[in-house]
């Protein structure tokens, strides 16, 4: 949905399937920016509706993640495999959250 309230085409960044212990697999809608305007957010909360009907209709597990920029950029920014970049990520997300607590 715009922010207009219409419907709008879709394309995400990247499409990724991540295999778990046991056979399971992840499918994750990434989405990467830069810049962020008022449309993000509606983007963003659709994606994650999207997932949860994808993951209801399909029977396997879809997430949605947005990475930023600035995450990548930090110097000497490594990962040993996916799901370090995704805890990495996480522990990003959860201090910017922090930050704009606090200013």
């Amino acid at each position: 949905m715009n922010k207009k309230g219409g419907q709008s085409l879709y394309y995400p960044d990247f499409v990724a399937v991540q295999k778990l212990s046991g056979g399971k697999t992840v499918t994750w809608i990434i989405e990467t920016k830069g810049y962020e305007d008022e449309t993000v957010a509606l983007k963003d909360a659709e994606a994650v509706h999207w997932c949860k009907k994808a993951t209801e209709f399909t029977k396997s597990n879809w997430r949605f993640i947005k990475i930023a920029d600035a995450f990548f950029r930090r110097p000497g920014r490594k990962f040993s495999s996916y799901q370090d970049m995704l805890d990495k990520l996480v522990d990003y997300q959860q201090e910017e959250k922090r930050q704009l607590i606090l200013t």
